[in-house]
């Protein structure tokens, strides 16, 4: 069974890498990340001492320029595209990784190739590992989709004849009523 590592967020309060003003401090035997206020409770439930600091800092794009408000207005659900909602925060992601030793949290020892060998591997495969709880969100949305069936209900359902046809062409949908072509809804009833 492979490794899962849970490097994204602390495991009791949810803070990230970004969020957490020190980090998060990933135990190097249970490949769980804490915050710095349950580092403590974590040595003591597992007796290890040695774990990878994780700290995210955002640097703002300084060259993108602002929208204009008339821009902002959204009009299709979606993320990051022109009418949708903004992607969350612009910039850059840097990402600092340093070792340290439980109880002195302060003294960071910078992640480099100078290292133990072994302990240089760990953090190689930690690194290049993704998060598990995004693992986990790709494995329930493909078993979602098992999980669709027919209902026995539709199959003898009724269907009254309205006269109305829809084409399966969504592009020549209009509304009855006012011929607007976005933001359509069909009435089932």
């Amino acid at each position: 069974m492979p490794v899962r590592t849970w490097k994204d967020e602390c495991a009791f309060s949810f803070l990230t890498p970004e969020t957490s003003p020190m980090g998060l401090f990933l135990n190097l035997t249970t490949f769980q990340a804490f915050s710095e206020d349950f580092i403590r409770s974590d040595v003591e439930r597992t007796g290890n001492s040695l774990y990878l600091n994780i700290k995210w800092n955002r640097i703002q794009d300084t060259n993108k320029k602002p929208k204009l408000e008339e821009s902002a207005v959204v009009n299709k659900l979606a993320i990051g595209v022109e009418g949708g909602f903004e992607a969350a925060s612009p910039g850059k992601i840097i990402k600092e990784y340093s070792v340290v030793v439980f109880p002195d949290l302060d003294e960071k020892i910078p992640y480099s190739s100078q290292l133990p060998a072994q302990l240089v591997q760990v953090i190689d495969a930690v690194i290049a590992m993704d998060d598990a709880s995004h693992e986990i969100e790709v494995a329930s949305w493909s078993a979602e989709e098992e999980l669709l069936f027919e209902s026995k209900f539709y199959k003898e359902l009724p269907q009254l004849e309205n006269g109305i046809k829809i084409s399966p062409d969504p592009k020549t949908w209009r509304c009855a009523e006012s011929g607007m072509t976005e933001n359509l809804w069909l009435n089932l009833r």
